[in-house]
């Protein structure tokens, strides 16, 4: 539960450390707005620190506890309420959602994320999450920067038509691990 709290209430022993922090309800679906289970939810402070990390349940939905800050010897430090959270499976695009916990009205966010299977643009990195076949081009990238994990998984050319494992056309900075090709 989300609560308010008078600071000035607040004693800490010398030595020690209480952190305050956000409970923050995440709700992960894919494309056609069905729940997914078995998403991991990472949440990071502004600097990129791990705050915390769970899996969805098979409802879509996971809570993270996020701190904003703590106190050590009666005094407060401000971490930062700016958090970065970030929805990623095996299978599925990477999609991320910020959120200041120190002016929001919600601790409530939804993120939705795409599967990675041929015959779809990606536009956010993604991780393969199986062997595939295809005919013409599998995977277009459709923006810089993009990160595309095979998973140490294959993209098999099929039929007579001219092949594309992946069609990088026009992007910079796209970077490509793990994957194999053959035809």
């Amino acid at each position: 539960v989300n609560i308010t709290y008078n600071i000035s209430k607040i004693k800490v022993a010398s030595l020690t450390k209480l952190y305050t922090r956000w409970y923050v309800d995440i709700n992960v679906t894919n494309s056609s707005n069905s729940t997914i289970s078995g998403v991991k939810v990472t949440g990071t402070d502004v600097l990129g620190n791990y705050d915390d990390s769970k899996e969805t349940a098979s409802n879509g939905m996971v809570r993270l506890a996020l701190a904003d800050s703590y106190f050590e010897s009666n005094t407060q430090y401000i971490i930062t309420g700016n958090h970065t959270i970030t929805a990623q499976k095996q299978g599925y695009t990477k999609n991320s959602t910020g959120i200041d916990l120190r002016v929001t009205n919600s601790t409530n966010r939804s993120l939705t994320i795409h599967e990675a299977v041929c015959g779809k643009i990606i536009y956010e990195d993604a991780i393969l999450g199986s062997n595939v076949n295809s005919a013409g081009t599998c995977i277009s990238i459709g923006d810089d920067n993009v990160i595309l994990d095979g998973n140490n998984y294959t993209i098999t050319g099929t039929g007579s038509s001219p092949f594309t494992a992946i069609n990088v056309t026009g992007r910079t900075g796209v970077t490509i691990t793990n994957l194999f090709v053959k035809n």
